[in-house]
């Protein structure tokens, strides 16, 4: 998770030896550092995986690769639906209110992620549009993330 911060950071960088090699050079090496250490981690579901997936979507779209960014919402939606983030009791399963609030909004932001990426794959791909949404609101159909707040539908 760290390379995708650096790499989502490294754009407000102050440092002459970054600057001189290229902010984009950079970008790309945090995120191939990223990338290549989720890819060793494979498919093993955690709020630490969901988390770096969430930031590589966005490191992605940040790069203008809708195609990334949509196949990396996809990978962190898919996850957590097996973390059971869109189960009804998951949020009575937080140990304190800081936990609690952090599952709200992880759950906030792949709602986001859904969205953005259903917009792009429209205006890209308008004709393939409904075969995604409805494959992915029977996944997701209760992507709403006021549900994770109460723990309750």
């Amino acid at each position: 998770m760290a390379s995708c911060i650096a790499a989502l950071a490294v754009r407000h960088t102050t440092l002459p030896e970054i600057k001189q090699h290229g902010v984009s050079a950079a970008v790309e090496a945090y995120s191939t550092n990223a990338v290549t250490i989720l890819a060793s981690i494979a498919y093993a579901p955690s709020i630490d995986n969901l988390h770096t997936l969430i930031l590589l979507s966005w490191i992605e779209f940040k790069r203008n690769r809708s195609g990334a960014f949509c196949a990396y919402a996809e990978m962190a939606v898919q996850m957590a639906m097996d973390l059971g983030l869109s189960n009804d009791k998951f949020a009575l399963t937080a140990r304190n209110e800081h936990e609690r609030r952090m599952l709200q909004a992880t759950w906030t932001s792949i709602s986001q992620l859904n969205t953005t990426s259903n917009t792009i794959i429209a205006i890209q791909h308008p004709h393939s549009l409904s075969s995604v949404v409805i494959s992915r609101n029977v996944a997701i159909r209760f992507l709403a993330p006021e549900r994770l707040l109460t723990g309750h539908s």
